[in-house]
């Protein structure tokens, strides 16, 4: 099994390498720069990537991690979240000269390691193997494309 690390940093270059924009990486351990208040509680997330109007919000543990889902959970019911969300894209695309439509569509994804796990309907799984290489589970609800 890989370590929280090792699933970040794998997945965010994976992004990064399929021509995403990384607008927030926080590793464990590091200083987020930014966070977002969801139901009165300060969440930093993992990744947050931009590409083509898609915005990725990611999640990840060294294996699979139930507390993780509901926190991306609590994120897409939070409608106060949700603007947030959208205000922080919307400005890293003007910081950056990016074309930003009115609507972004938000997937949601936990990275993880150790034992393949099922498909969610409403949370995209991304697999990382020890040796960093991905598989994506896409959910119904909320399909990813990497």
């Amino acid at each position: 099994m890989a370590s929280e690390d090792f699933v970040s940093y794998s997945i965010m270059t994976a992004l990064r390498d399929a021509d995403w924009d990384i607008f927030h990486y926080h590793p464990p351990g590091g200083q987020a720069a930014w966070g977002i208040y969801v139901v009165g509680k300060l969440i930093y997330l993992d990744i947050l990537a931009y590409k083509n109007s898609n915005v990725l919000l990611a999640e990840n543990k060294g294996k699979f991690s139930n507390q993780d889902i509901n926190k991306l959970r609590m994120i897409l019911l939070d409608k106060s979240a949700q603007n947030q969300l959208q205000s922080f894209v919307r400005a890293q695309c003007t910081r950056l000269g990016l074309p930003c439509v009115k609507q972004l569509r938000f997937s949601l994804a936990h990275g993880y390691s150790g034992k393949l796990r099922a498909s969610l309907e409403d949370i995209n799984l991304i697999h990382v193997s020890e040796e960093g290489d991905l598989t994506v589970t896409v959910s119904r609800l909320n399909p990813l494309i990497i």
